[in-house]
């Protein structure tokens, strides 16, 4: 029922703000869904790239609830339009959140699945 998204940081005035929300899966979409972003780095050669993914309808995520993070190592030295990477969520009927994260230059792919917070599911009914 909820908006599905991580947070992104913008440039405000030059100056870089960070804890803005930004939606992948909007609320009350029919489930089974897979949606697609794609993100840069903030700055040209950043080593990681760190996805907070959070769950709510406030554009700050100060006032949404934080589901997990993922980090997705980047190529060194690059500058940041060169370590794009696409966020895929896909959510089923079973409240699983995977979250597929290649980066768009190599391929090169990171993944986690977060369980629905309600659901007392052990790892092995996960996999």
């Amino acid at each position: 029922p909820y908006t599905l998204g991580v947070s992104v940081s913008r440039s405000v005035g030059g100056h870089e703000q960070s804890g803005y929300f930004s939606p992948i899966i909007e609320r009350n979409s029919t489930v089974p869904i897979s949606r697609v972003e794609r993100y840069a780095p903030v700055r040209d050669g950043q080593k990681l790239l760190t996805l907070r993914i959070y769950q709510g309808e406030s554009p700050r995520v100060a006032g949404n609830v934080l589901l997990g993070e993922i980090e997705v190592p980047l190529r060194p030295g690059l500058p940041r339009d060169d370590n794009e990477c696409d966020v895929r969520f896909t959510y089923d009927v079973n409240g699983l959140l995977q979250v597929e994260v290649p980066r768009v230059a190599d391929g090169v792919r990171h993944e986690k699945v977060l369980k629905r917070l309600e659901t007392a599911m052990e790892p092995a009914e996960i996999s």
